[in-house]
């Protein structure tokens, strides 16, 4: 059987527009065209916002493939910028933010500003802060209580404070500090005594002080004397001390009494009593005493008090040292 030429034209038309239909070809009469997953790049640094996915036909001016922009009002920011530590911004978008990290050597969590490292996790040593101004010695830092008077700035504040008498408080340097400037109340204007006789320090009111409480070594135990004749105090091994150094005024010119054997008690023991230098008949407390002749010929010491001395004394007639 032969069909008519319109009848396959007809058919012809059919199964041409089966085999379009099958194979997904689009007409134009509202069937869907092929689509694309684009992005909104609003900044055009041409990283997309995630957050703006759009099924376009072909991509337009302001859309992009991309959606790995992290802030889409920022050109600045997007995957290809470099990080920049320290400014709380992501500039890379990989969700991690770097910062400045400090050596702390002493461990006291702060870190040395000469000394540093990059990064978004501090490495082992390091703290998020560069403020020691000693990163050798964990006592100096921001934290640390300054200790005056000692040229050290603990606290790292730029201030090596000096100690500061009458502050009520004692620093490096101070014996006391009683809260004022004066002195005589126990710690004197300087706050480098105690007032106190023995400690080396001559206070208001002292003669002398030696460091010590011990009489008979230049200054007496109550500090008030320098134990030398004529200074009117009578110190041990002294008998007298009329304030002056001159004999034949009842106190002679070594401070041993005129008027007998005072210090030197003991004419004939061998020890010098009144810690004069001079032992037995040889001082003066003996002399003219019974028992002390003139037994030393060439000393010119009147040794037994009779107004001759040494070969002029009749007692030294048969001494050798005065050719007898």
């Amino acid at each position: 059987m032969k069909l008519r030429p319109a009848l396959l034209y007809i058919l012809f038309f059919v199964c041409g527009f089966f085999l379009l239909y099958l194979s997904g070809c689009k007409d134009d009469e509202g069937g869907d065209a092929e689509t694309i997953t684009t992005y909104e790049d609003k900044d055009n640094d041409g990283f997309g916002n995630p957050n703006t996915e759009t099924e376009l036909t072909e991509l337009t001016e302001g859309y992009v493939l991309d959606n790995t922009d992290c802030d889409d009002t920022n050109a600045s920011i997007n995957p290809d910028e470099d990080e920049i530590p320290d400014n709380d911004v992501d500039e890379n978008c990989d969700g991690l933010k770097d910062l400045t990290w400090f050596e702390d050597a002493d461990e006291d969590g702060f870190g040395n500003p000469e000394e540093m490292e990059i990064g978004d996790v501090a490495p082992e040593g390091y703290v998020d802060n560069g403020d020691d101004c000693d990163d050798t010695n964990a006592d100096i830092n921001p934290d640390a209580a300054e200790i005056k008077g000692n040229s050290i700035d603990e606290n790292c504040d730029g201030d090596a404070e000096s100690a500061v008498c009458g502050d009520g408080v004692l620093d490096i340097g101070e014996v006391c500090d009683d809260g004022n400037g004066m002195s005589g109340d126990g710690c004197n204007d300087t706050c480098q005594s105690d007032e106190t006789c023995g400690n080396g320090y001559v206070d208001v009111g002292e003669v002398c002080d030696d460091g010590n409480t011990v009489s008979g070594d230049g200054c007496n135990a109550t500090c008030q004397s320098d134990e030398t004749c004529g200074n009117g105090i009578v110190d041990d091994c002294e008998d007298c001390d009329d304030g002056n150094t001159t004999s034949f005024d009842g106190c002679s010119s070594i401070c041993e009494n005129e008027e007998g054997p005072e210090g030197e008690v003991a004419c004939d023991d061998m020890i010098d009593n009144d810690c004069n230098g001079f032992v037995d008949c040889n001082d003066f407390n003996c002399q003219g005493i019974s028992g002390c002749p003139e037994v030393f010929c060439d000393d010119a010491v009147d040794n037994d008090g009779d107004g001759d001395i040494d070969c002029n004394d009749s007692d030294c007639s048969s001494s050798q040292a005065c050719g007898g």
